[in-house]
């Protein structure tokens, strides 16, 4: 894997694929949100399956449609591309977060340029189809929780939405002030 490459776990209908996604210099958000294209392409890639958790396939390479994309979890935070991120930065303000998409649930950081009037504006106007969690908990398919540092959420598929409170980020130790916990239930 190169260093214009960062590897991901994508969520689909009944399966996760574990791969590279080559970035060229852009960011990961961008290229999903980015409809010239329909379609995004991995490099060394694992086909698990939701039922049993085993690999159904090791592909070199795979086409995944972003209109099948669910979700996509990001481990680490060397997942921008730093030049790209500096040349495009707008200042936000932090906000506590929950989704379910699809059989999944996300709690975390949502990034947003102005205050949300409500959830459903919030999603249905703030965001844009796929939207960042960061400092995520996630639980999966399969019940276990994990900590990433993304997730990114295909809105076509979210099926529970709540943004709260402002996140205290001057507090060292402290995520999240007032009504989120910072797992899920």
């Amino acid at each position: 894997m190169s260093s214009h490459e960062t590897r991901i776990t994508v969520g689909v209908a009944k399966h996760v694929l574990i791969g590279a996604l080559p970035l060229a210099g852009s960011r990961i958000q961008e290229r999903l949100n980015d409809s010239r294209t329909d379609a995004v392409t991995l490099t060394d890639v694992e086909v698990c399956s939701h039922v049993n958790r085993q690999c159904v396939a090791r592909l070199p390479q795979a086409v995944v449609p972003k209109a099948q994309i669910e979700y996509l979890l990001i481990p680490t935070n060397q997942h921008e591309a730093p030049q790209k991120r500096w040349n495009n930065h707008t200042r936000k303000k932090v906000f506590s977060t929950f989704a379910t998409v699809s059989d999944c649930s996300a709690s975390g950081d949502l990034h947003l340029p102005a205050d949300p009037a409500d959830g459903w504006y919030t999603l249905s106007q703030q965001l844009p189809r796929f939207f960042a969690i960061t400092d995520a908990s996630f639980r999966g398919f399969s019940g276990e929780q994990l900590h990433v540092s993304l997730v990114i959420a295909n809105k076509d598929y979210v099926t529970c939405f709540h943004v709260g409170s402002p996140v205290a980020l001057d507090r060292p130790g402290a995520k999240l002030q007032g009504d989120l916990a910072t797992t899920c239930p």
